[in-house]
């Protein structure tokens, strides 16, 4: 199960490339344009594969394990961390108010139930 999880790490964190570049290029004062985001989707196109392998070994081995609808919010937690912890660090940013954060810390504890489900399940009943 835990393979699961790495492979989303690793999809995660390379999907946020073209992200960023797209990010860096706007606050250097340019206009994003369709022809600079397909420059960047050209230039991390390698990058773009390891990510779409890694969201479909995610999907296909976590299928052992969970729902489909569950794996879509881990998924989309682990997307949530990602941001912000390149929020932080890459970006420089600290415009994170405390709604995000609760929102997280929901995100979070509603993963953690879900993968320890069984284990609770056992013990209610």
């Amino acid at each position: 199960m835990m393979i699961c999880f790495f492979w989303l790490v690793i999809a995660t964190i390379a999907v946020q490339v073209p992200n960023i570049l797209g990010i860096q290029s706007q606050s250097n004062g340019e206009t994003l344009t369709a022809l600079g985001a397909l420059k960047i989707t050209l230039l991390t196109l390698p990058i773009t594969i390891v990510a779409t392998t890694g969201y479909t070994m995610f999907y296909g081995r976590g299928a052992e394990y969970f729902s489909y609808p569950a794996m879509s919010v881990y998924a989309k937690l682990g997307a949530l961390v990602v941001a912000i912890i390149l929020q932080f660090s890459l970006l420089q940013s600290k415009n994170i108010n405390w709604v995000e954060v609760c929102g997280l810390l929901i995100c979070i504890l509603g993963f953690l139930v879900s993968v320890n489900s069984e284990m609770i399940m056992e013990r209610i009943g």
